[in-house]
C-alpha cells in the first residue's frame, strides 16, 4: 500500500508536465487479454468535500482496448457501470454520466531521465526506455458522483486522474498491478450553496483479470 501511495505521489508530480508523442517515434502497447474488466476497491473509497467525508465500497466494470498509443488523449477503454455499497458517513446515491472514457495522459518512468527535455514543458517519447516503466496515467473523463451527507445533496463531475501501476516481467513487458486515484479536484456541478465547491475521490483498486502489457 505504501508503494502505491508513493507511486501516486510521484505520478501527481509528473502529471503536471505535458507530454507530446512524436509521430515518428510513437510508442504503442499491446494488451492481453483486454476486453471486459472489473476493478473492485481495496477497502473503502473516500468521497470528500470540505467538511464532508463518505466512505463506500466501489466496484467499476468496463473494458480495455487491445492496443493503444502512448500519446495524450489516446483512448484506452471505458467504464460502463459502477456498483456502490456499504457507505458510512452519508451515501453516494448515484454515479452519473456513464460510460466514462479512459484516456491516456502520461507514463511514470522508473527514471525521469528516460525522457529528453524538449523545452517549454514538452517531453518526447522517442527516448523512452520501454523496459523502465512503473505506471500508466489516465483520466476517467466526466466521472460524476452524487454525494449525500449532513443534509446536503451535491453533484460533482469532472476528470478523475488515475494511476495504473506496472510490474516488470521482462523486456518491454509488464503485468498490471494496483490502481490508485490521484488527488484530483472535481468541481461541483449542482447542489445547494452549502455544498463544497469541489470534491475528491481517493482509493485503490485491483484489476481483474490481470493484464499483460507489451510496449513496442
Amino acid at each position: 500500500m505504501y508503494k502505491v501511495r508513493l507511486l501516486a505521489a510521484q505520478a501527481a508530480a509528473f502529471a503536471v508536465l505535458a507530454v507530446v508523442a512524436s509521430s515518428a517515434g510513437a510508442v504503442t502497447t499491446e494488451v492481453d487479454p483486454a476486453g471486459r474488466i472489473s476493478a473492485p476497491s481495496s477497502g473503502t473509497v473516500r468521497f470528500e468535500g470540505a467538511g464532508i467525508s463518505v466512505q463506500c465500497n466501489l466496484t467499476l466494470t468496463g473494458s480495455l482496448a487491445a492496443s493503444f498509443t502512448l500519446a495524450p488523449g489516446a483512448h484506452v477503454g471505458s467504464i460502463t457501470a459502477a456498483s456502490i455499497s456499504g457507505c458510512s458517513g452519508g451515501s453516494v446515491t448515484a454515479v452519473l454520466g456513464l460510460p466514462w472514457a479512459l484516456d491516456h495522459t502520461d507514463v511514470l518512468p522508473g527514471d525521469h531521465h528516460d525522457f529528453e527535455d524538449r523545452g517549454n514543458d514538452r517531453r518526447d517519447f522517442t527516448d523512452l526506455h520501454r523496459d523502465n516503466l512503473t505506471g500508466v496515467l489516465f483520466d476517467l473523463d466526466g466521472a460524476a458522483f452524487n454525494l449525500n451527507s449532513l443534509g446536503l445533496n451535491c453533484l460533482y463531475r469532472g476528470d478523475l486522474g488515475t494511476l495504473l501501476t506496472l510490474v516488470d516481467t521482462g523486456t518491454n513487458t509488464y503485468r498490471t498491478g494496483a490502481i490508485a486515484t490521484l488527488a484530483t479536484s472535481i468541481p461541483l456541478a449542482s447542489g445547494g450553496f452549502l455544498c463544497p465547491r469541489s470534491g475528491t475521490v481517493s482509493g485503490t483498486f485491483s484489476l481483474s483479470p490481470s493484464q499483460s502489457i507489451l510496449v513496442t
